[in-house]
C-alpha cells in the first residue's frame, strides 16, 4: 500500500469512527408513520434522507470540526406533500429521536424595485437561523422566486424557527431580511413585508498591478459589499478589469493569487460608478485596506468636511502609495468630556499621491485617528485631527528590523531549520494604539535557516489621552516556540534565536542499543576512560537533595560494583560549582564524577533521561541492558552484572 492511500484510509477510518447514526421514526400529529420525509442535520454537510414506508429513518452525521463545541446543532424534518415540517436540538451522541411533525409554516411576501412596482423571477435564498449559524434549506437550483408581480410563498418551513432571507435579482443588487418572529404566524402563514432592491446599474473599472507597477494578469477579482450583488471579473494581460452591474454605494474589490511560487492578495473599497482606478497587490495575505476615492483632492477640500494632510520620510521627502484609513471618532458629547467609537470604517480613507498629499472627506465635526500602512516604512497612528485639519505633516520612520535564526540542536550542534514559517504579532491589541493585522507577518527561513521582519513599529501610544509612548513589543513564534521582543535604548535592529529542542516524548529506548556517544555530553575523554568496561551510569542533579542521598547510596557500594567488574560512573546535570561538588565526592570515596557541558535538553532526550537520578547498565560494549531502573533495587541485584 502506497503512503498516501495509507494516509487517505486513516482519515476515512478517523471520520467514520467519530460518525454518529442516529435512527428513529417520523410520525404526524396522529401518530401515523410518514413515508417520504426528508431529514437531514443542519449546520453540517450530511446527506438528506428519506423515512421508508413504516415511517423510519437512519442517518449518520458528524459534527463539522470548524464549530466550537458550544454550537447547537438541529435535525430538521420537512414533508411537502403534507405541508408539515419540525427542527428540533439534537446532542452530539444522540443515537435515537422520532420526529412529530407539525403544521409547516408559510412565510410570504414581495421583492420590489425602489419604486415599489414587484420585480419577477427574483430568488429568495432562505437561511435557517439557530444559536450563532445559518444554513440553508434549499439547493440554488431549489430556491423560491418570485412571481410576475415580485410575490413569493415559501412554505413547508419548521415553524417557531428564526429565519434569514435574501432576494436578489438580475439587474439588481440584494436585500435582506431576519424573520424572527415566527411565533406571531396566524394559520401557519406569516407576511414578512417587503424586499427592496436597487438597481444595478453602476460599473467599476481598473487596473492590477504589483508593487513595481507591472500590470497583473489572470488574476480573479471578487466584488461585493452591502445591497450588492457578488460578482467577479478576471485581469486581461493588461491587468484590466471591469465590474458591470453594481449599485450605488460602496463595493469591496479583493484578491488572493499566486506569482511565481509567491503569494500575493489586495483588498480596497471604492464607490461603484469610480473608474480607472488602479489596484495594487502586494506579496502574502495579508494587506492593508485601501478607500479609492471618487472625488478629486481639490473637490474635497471644497466641501469643508475633510481631514487633511502630508506624509514625508525622514529626509522630507514626500512618500506615494501609503494606505491611511480612519481607526476611531472622537466626538465630544459635553464640554470636556470625549467618547472614542473604534470600527473598521472601509469609506474613510485615501492613499496618498505623488507629492505624499491625502484628504480623507468626513461625515461629521469631531476628530479623527488615522492608521498609515506604508510597505516601506513602519507603520503609525496620528492621533485626533479635528475635521478641517489641512496642513498636518506626518513623518514616517524606516522603523525595526528584527532578524533570526530558527535552529534545531542535533547531537550537540545547532542546525538551521529551512523553509518554515516564522510569525510576528503585536501583542498589545488595545484598538488606539493597535496599527492593523496587515502588520503581523508572516514569512518563512531560507536555506540557512534565516528570517527578516523590516520596517517595525519601535514605539506605541501607552496612553490614550496623553502623548506617551512606550516600547512597542512584538512576538515571533516559530515551531512551537515564541519570543518577545522591544525594541530599547533606540535600538533599531534585534538579533534572536528560535532554538527547537527535542521533545522527551519522542525520546526511543536505548535498551539493546549501544550509548550514544560521550561527544554528546561534552565528554569525549570518556571514550578510552571507559574502554572495554561495564557501566553503571548515574545522571543526577547535585542542588537535589534525594539525587545526593542516592549517590551516597551509590558510593557505598562501589567496592562491591567493582568486585563484578562494574564501573559506576556519577555525571551530574546541575551545573553547580565542580569545586564543591568535587569536594563532596572526595568525602564520599568516588573516584570520579563527571559534569555535563552540552545542552541538557537535548541530552535527555538523546539518553531517554525521563527523570532523575536516572540509572543505565550497559555491557562491557557499551550494550544498554537496562535503562530507568530503581536504584534501591538495583544495589541489591549488582551481582546480576
Amino acid at each position: 500500500m502506497n503512503k498516501r492511500l495509507a494516509i487517505s484510509l486513516g482519515l476515512l477510518l478517523t471520520v467514520v469512527a467519530q460518525a454518529t447514526e442516529v435512527t428513529g421514526v417520523v410520525r404526524d400529529g396522529e401518530g401515523q408513520p410518514v413515508e417520504g420525509a426528508e431529514i437531514q442535520i443542519l449546520p453540517t454537510h450530511t446527506k438528506t434522507v428519506t423515512s421508508d414506508q413504516d415511517g423510519a429513518y437512519q442517518l449518520t452525521w458528524q459534527a463539522e470540526e470548524w464549530w466550537d463545541d458550544d454550537v447547537v446543532y438541529y435535525i430538521v424534518v420537512r414533508d411537502q406533500e403534507r405541508q408539515q415540517a419540525v427542527a428540533l436540538p439534537i446532542g452530539k451522541e444522540t443515537i435515537s429521536i422520532d420526529l412529530t411533525l407539525q403544521p409547516a409554516l408559510t412565510l410570504t411576501g414581495q421583492v420590489v424595485d425602489e419604486n415599489g412596482q414587484g420585480i419577477g423571477g427574483a430568488t429568495i435564498h432562505v437561511m435557517m437561523r439557530a444559536s450563532y449559524w445559518g444554513s440553508s434549506l434549499f439547493n440554488s437550483s431549489d430556491s423560491p422566486t418570485t412571481d410576475d408581480q415580485g410575490h413569493f410563498e415559501i412554505g413547508d418551513l419548521p415553524p417557531a424557527v428564526r429565519y434569514g432571507l435574501t432576494a436578489s435579482a438580475k439587474g439588481y443588487g440584494t436585500s435582506d431580511l431576519d424573520v424572527s418572529n415566527t411565533e406571531e404566524a396566524q394559520g401557519g402563514r406569516l407576511e414578512v413585508g417587503k424586499l427592496t432592491l436597487t438597481v444595478a446599474n453602476q460599473k467599476v473599472s481598473g487596473r492590477l498591478i504589483d508593487q513595481t507597477g507591472k500590470p497583473i494578469s489572470g488574476l480573479t477579482l471578487r466584488c461585493y459589499g452591502d445591497g450588492q450583488p457578488d460578482c467577479e471579473a478576471t485581469t486581461d494581460a493588461q491587468g484590466a478589469f471591469h465590474f458591470d452591474a453594481l449599485c450605488e454605494g460602496p463595493v469591496t474589490l479583493n484578491a488572493h493569487g499566486r506569482i511565481e511560487d509567491q503569494q500575493i492578495s489586495c483588498r480596497a473599497t471604492t464607490l461603484a460608478g469610480t473608474k480607472d482606478i488602479e489596484l495594487m497587490a502586494i506579496p502574502g495575505q495579508n494587506m492593508p485596506h485601501r478607500f479609492i476615492r471618487s472625488k478629486s483632492y481639490e473637490d474635497i477640500l471644497a466641501t469643508e468636511m475633510f481631514v487633511a494632510g502630508r506624509v514625508v520620510d525622514e529626509t522630507g521627502d514626500p512618500v506615494p502609495n501609503v494606505p491611511i484609513n480612519v481607526n476611531s471618532i472622537r466626538r465630544e458629547r459635553e464640554p470636556g468630556k470625549y467618547s472614542w467609537t473604534y470600527s473598521n470604517y472601509n469609506t474613510l480613507g485615501d492613499v496618498t499621491d505623488e507629492q505624499g498629499r491625502f484628504v480623507i472627506e468626513v461625515e461629521e465635526d469631531a476628530a479623527y485617528s488615522l492608521c498609515l500602512s506604508p510597505l516601506n516604512h513602519a507603520a503609525m497612528m496620528i492621533y485626533d485631527l479635528p475635521m478641517g485639519t489641512r496642513d498636518d505633516e506626518v513623518v514616517l520612520s524606516k522603523g525595526g528590523t528584527v532578524r533570526g535564526w530558527v535552529m534545531r540542536m542535533d547531537k550537540g550542534q545547532k542546525v538551521p531549520i529551512a523553509n518554515v514559517e516564522v510569525r510576528i504579532e503585536q501583542t498589545d491589541r488595545s484598538a488606539y494604539s493597535h496599527i492593523g493585522f496587515d502588520q503581523d507577518r508572516t514569512v518563512k527561513t531560507d536555506s540557512d535557516g534565516r528570517f527578516c521582519f523590516e520596517h517595525l513599529r519601535r514605539v506605541y501610544r501607552s496612553d490614550r489621552n496623553e502623548e506617551e509612548y512606550s516600547p512597542r513589543i512584538w512576538e515571533v513564534r516559530s515551531q512551537g516556540l515564541s519570543q518577545t521582543v522591544g525594541f530599547y535604548d533606540d535600538e533599531h535592529e534585534v538579533e534572536i534565536e528560535l532554538l527547537v529542542k527535542p521533545k522527551l516524548d519522542d525520546a526511543k529506548a536505548l535498551q539493546g542499543q549501544s550509548l550514544p556517544g560521550w561527544e554528546t555530553l561534552g565528554l569525549p575523554d570518556l571514550d578510552e576512560a571507559t574502554q572495554n568496561q561495564a557501566l553503571l551510569i548515574c545522571f543526577f542533579n547535585y542542588e537535589q537533595r534525594l539525587d545526593r542521598r542516592r549517590i551516597s547510596q551509590l558510593a557505598q557500594q562501589q567496592e562491591a560494583l567493582r568486585d563484578v567488574g562494574v564501573t559506576l560512573l556519577p555525571i551530574d546535570i546541575s551545573g553547580a560549582d565542580s569545586d564543591n561538588i568535587q569536594t563532596w565526592l572526595e568525602k564520599l570515596g568516588l573516584e570520579a564524577s563527571y559534569q555535563i557541558t552540552a545542552d541538557l535538553d537535548e541530552i535527555r532526550f538523546l539518553w531517554n533521561i525521563q527523570s532523575l537520578p536516572w540509572l543505565i547498565q550497559t555491557d562491557s560494549d557499551h550494550l544498554v541492558k537496562t535503562e530507568g531502573m530503581d536504584l534501591e533495587n538495583t544495589l541489591k541485584k549488582e551481582k546480576s552484572y
